[in-house]
């Protein structure tokens, strides 16, 4: 019931940009009476673009419709943000002339235009994210941690932190939310299976959300499968835990439209996870290098209809205490169970590090850990801010990001 909340919302928000654009346009010389309706017509109808990629039936029209629904979708919310300042602008101004409406409605739409523009050029560069981490049975410590840009032809293949004598190096390559969906471009997913290559890691480790709640929304699936098989191909392990939008559920700005109870992970996506030569772990304990990796089912969406996942306590009940113990889980959560039963490092996803500003500050303020490292509840925790972006195909005030993590151990 509460989606249909959420569409009002929307569609009420739509409503006010086109009643201040018309505002501002009926003071320039492009606001005459006949051509203000036109605009308005035409912007109700693509308003709706969102809204049917949602309801109809999947297939390719519906996704063709999602993807022109996401970039309408950064376009009118940046907009929307100008429009606003630009109401509270107009009350303070109180007179405003053709002229200054002109300029004003202009800085509107080139402020919009670079937001979007730059916001999906920044999407598609990936960086990698370089941690160092000493673990043992009893804490993780934060050795090293660096930042490189998203060329990864650059990247040195040595350790980022060197053992000593008596340690031993375990290279993970940390891979979340690649979102695969509508607004995928294959180059960027290539770029990001080159960076995990160029790095050299032991073990790959999935964190979620490799799609975006749509099989058939990713067109040329083969395509991708190939490539990211190239990770493995060498031998190389991948261990995967699923995430809350590795399922298939229509969507409208994000949310779903059917209840969690019945939104299942549809065949395809487990071939196609086989294809990519993965090893999928929900709820999951594997032994990683002599330490002990758990890979949680997702707690809002499982997949299976359950919707149940083992709690902390039923972990502590097959884990050895006296090895380190690191969890992966999609979203980062439940920092204070975990540290009772004796995790040593947690990584995570889902966040997206807020993927587009405004929405970072809210994120940040919010979450327990938003991005990169921190202590939680005594408990290391890392999380991803994503290779990929959902909704919007924009990256503004976060960065997407392969996780590198050099994991240093006594011998």
């Amino acid at each position: 019931m509460w989606i249909y909340f959420i569409i009002l919302a929307y569609v009420l928000g739509c409503a006010y940009a086109t009643w201040q654009l018309m505002w501002w346009l009926k003071r320039t010389r492009w606001g005459h009476r006949h051509k203000l309706h036109a605009y308005a017509i035409t912007l109700g109808i693509i308003d709706m673009i969102p809204v049917l990629g949602a309801f109809l039936p999947e297939g390719p029209f519906d996704a063709r419709l999602q993807q022109l629904g996401n970039i309408w979708l950064g376009w009118v919310a940046a907009f929307g943000l100008c429009l606003v300042g630009g109401h509270i602008l107009k009350h303070i101004v109180h007179m405003v002339s053709t002229r200054q409406a002109a300029v004003i409605l202009g800085t509107m739409l080139a402020i919009t235009a670079a937001f979007n523009i730059a916001g999906y050029i920044h999407a598609q560069h990936i960086y990698t994210h370089f941690y160092a981490v000493k673990l043992d049975a009893d804490k993780a410590e934060l050795v090293a941690d660096k930042l490189m840009g998203h060329n990864y032809e650059s990247l040195e293949n040595e350790r980022f932190h060197a053992a000593g004598d008596n340690e031993r190096s375990t290279r993970i390559a940390f891979i979340a939310d690649m979102h695969m969906g509508v607004n995928t471009r294959y180059e960027t997913i290539k770029d990001m299976v080159d960076i995990v290559k160029q790095t050299q890691p032991d073990y790959i480790i999935g964190g979620g959300d490799y799609f975006t709640s749509s099989y058939a929304g990713l067109f040329g699936a083969d395509r991708y499968a190939d490539c990211l098989a190239s990770m493995t191909a060498d031998g190389t392990p991948a261990l995967m835990a699923y995430g809350n939008h590795d399922v298939t559920a229509p969507l409208f700005c994000g949310f779903a439209l059917r209840d969690r109870n019945k939104v299942f992970r549809y065949k395809e996506m487990d071939e196609f996870f086989q294809r990519c030569n993965w090893q999928m772990l929900p709820d999951k304990l594997v032994d990683v290098a002599g330490m002990q990796f758990y890979f949680r089912q997702d707690q809002s969406k499982t997949g299976d209809g359950k919707n149940k996942r083992a709690s902390a306590t039923d972990i502590a009940k097959i884990v050895d205490q006296s090895r380190p113990l690191v969890v992966v889980q999609h979203e980062p959560e439940e920092y204070a169970e975990l540290a009772e039963i004796g995790a040593d490092l947690v990584l995570s996803g889902h966040t997206h590090d807020g993927q587009i500003w405004p929405g970072t500050w809210l994120t940040r303020a919010i979450s327990d850990n938003a991005h990169g490292y921190k202590v939680n509840n005594e408990i290391a925790t890392l999380v991803s801010s994503g290779t990929g972006y959902f909704g919007p195909p924009l990256r503004v005030g976060s960065h997407c990001e392969v996780v590198i993590i050099d994991i240093i151990q006594e011998r």
